[in-house]
């Protein structure tokens, strides 16, 4: 009785097919967060700890949205895109070279 256990259901369903728990991430870019100086102390940056001055100068934002393994297009063998980033770039796709 000791140990109380939260469990939220729409916390860990893949919010695609609502049917299955959410194990990945989705890795589609999404955009950069630049800055000038020193980075700001919240950004956590890999190897800063040993490599302070070789830290880069930007971080690359990602969609972050939870995916079930059904739900995830994978490319390569750790990037995982949800369905949305992936019509979002089929779409550019289409579009790319043309002239309105």
């Amino acid at each position: 009785m000791d140990n109380i256990i939260n469990f939220d259901p729409e916390a860990v369903l893949c919010p695609f097919c609502r049917k299955r728990i959410a194990t990945r991430l989705c890795d589609a870019p999404i955009g950069r967060q630049h800055w000038c100086g020193h980075p700001p102390r919240t950004v956590q940056i890999p190897g800063a700890d040993y490599w302070p001055w070789q830290t880069p100068m930007h971080v690359t934002l990602t969609c972050d949205r939870p995916i079930c393994e059904s739900c995830a297009t994978r490319v390569g063998e750790e990037i995982d895109y949800c369905p949305d980033c992936i019509r979002r770039i089929m779409t550019q796709g289409k579009n790319h070279g043309k002239i309105d």
